[in-house]
């Protein structure tokens, strides 16, 4: 197995191979000690493999992953990185638009019913920095997706920059945005985690937690605690008190963090 801290071939951005391992370490908290008969793990936008290759090279090998990419031209990359690194627990990339009907997106192997369609679910999905690299309706497209996709009780990781509850910090953070909003005719940006709480919640998937990570960003951790019909039955006052709840418990200790760091400097 090629090892995922040291020199990895130029096809990967440096910036993934500086948080990949970061991102593996803090995933292996959530899902290393799996007790999950063979688990299975989607990732969403996996560009060149580089994050799926270090996943496979923290968590229990009894996992299996599935790299998706909606760039076909990414691809032959995917490819290249899982032969390089012998990962046979990774199974080929497969196209995938975040905002294309759920029920199209892929499900784990050996799932199949006596009708040939694939009933199985996630026991875990991973997003790495595309929410804000993506119009809005991708981050409602991932949480719509990753609702249909999860088990009951398994978990969507977003990682990547988040405003928090109004406020984005610090400078750099506030220029990047500027500079993606320009860049993209005002659909990209970063986006408010209170917002996506909101988003998630009506999908049944609850923020569970936010991890703040070097330079400035966030592993932010969703658990599916119901099915998506019963998400949407719930009372709307019942939904803003819980989404509140949510927001106070989990973003605004994730904001006092960041705020802390930040006036250290």
């Amino acid at each position: 197995m090629a090892s995922t801290d040291g020199e990895a071939p130029s096809r990967h951005h440096p910036s993934a191979l500086r948080n990949r391992g970061f991102i593996a370490a803090e995933l292996g908290k959530w899902l290393g000690g799996s007790t999950q008969d063979a688990p299975h793990l989607l990732e969403v936008a996996s560009g060149t493999g580089c994050h799926v290759e270090a996943f496979a090279g923290h968590l229990p090998a009894f996992w299996t992953y599935q790299p998706t990419e909606y760039d076909q031209t990414r691809i032959p990359d995917i490819l290249a990185t899982i032969e390089e690194g012998k990962h046979s627990n990774i199974r080929p990339p497969v196209v995938l638009d975040v905002c294309s009907d759920p029920s199209t997106w892929p499900r784990p192997a050996g799932g199949e019913t006596a009708e040939g369609a694939s009933r199985r679910q996630w026991d875990a999905i991973v997003c790495s920095n595309m929410i804000h690299i993506s119009p809005q309706e991708c981050t409602g497209g991932l949480l719509g997706g990753a609702a249909a996709g999860l088990k009951v009780g398994g978990h969507l990781f977003i990682y990547g920059p988040f405003a928090l509850n109004g406020l984005l910090i610090p400078d750099s953070n506030k220029n990047f945005d500027t500079s993606l909003k320009a860049r993209s005719g005002g659909s990209w940006g970063i986006r408010d985690a209170a917002w996506v709480c909101g988003l998630a919640h009506d999908q049944g998937l609850e923020l569970t937690a936010m991890t703040l990570m070097p330079a400035n960003n966030f592993f932010v951790v969703f658990k599916k605690v119901r099915e998506v019909a019963a998400a949407a039955a719930a009372d709307v006052e019942d939904r803003k008190a819980r989404v509140a709840e949510l927001v106070a418990a989990v973003v605004m200790p994730a904001r006092e963090a960041l705020v802390t760091k930040v006036s250290a400097k």
